[in-house]
């Protein structure tokens, strides 16, 4: 099998964003699991939440089947899309390295490790804003015009 180059550079952009995303984790378990770190009163902080329960599913089968549906979909994406998906490619490498980051958070911590919090709305983690920006993206790049 030989990689697009286009593929080539997805790989590139997942381990980079997996890096990332696994270094920012690790400085959260430190910084922020005692003290919260206050970035805009009443709309930003940084603190540490971990997810152990999700929809009353046990998270580690949860996080198995991701994992597995997104890769099967990042394999079949690299190898059967047309070079004039190329953008497509990028949005999935996107999603990827969300979904690996977090799954390997659930097998090592038992939960996924969050650290930004808009507080009284949710928390949320740099894996989680890759996958949701990766399934915007893939959207609107697989569903847009040639003009």
């Amino acid at each position: 099998m030989t990689l697009s180059l286009s593929a080539s550079r997805a790989l590139i952009l997942f381990g980079a964003l997996f890096c990332v995303d696994r270094f920012s984790k690790i400085v959260a378990l430190f910084l922020f699991s005692e003290h919260p770190t206050m970035v805009i009163p009443g709309v930003l902080q940084f603190s540490l939440y971990l997810h152990t329960k999700f929809f009353s599913v046990d998270p580690t089968l949860l996080a198995l089947i991701g994992f597995v549906l997104v890769g099967l979909f990042f394999i079949a994406a690299l190898t059967l899309l047309p070079d004039r998906k190329s953008r497509a490619v990028f949005w999935i490498a996107l999603i990827a390295a969300g979904a690996v980051s977090n799954f390997l958070d659930v097998l090592r911590y038992g939960s996924i490790i969050d650290w930004i919090e808009i507080p009284r709305l949710t928390f949320f983690n740099g894996s989680d804003t890759f996958i949701i920006g990766g399934c915007i993206g893939l959207f609107f790049s697989l569903f847009r015009k040639k003009i």
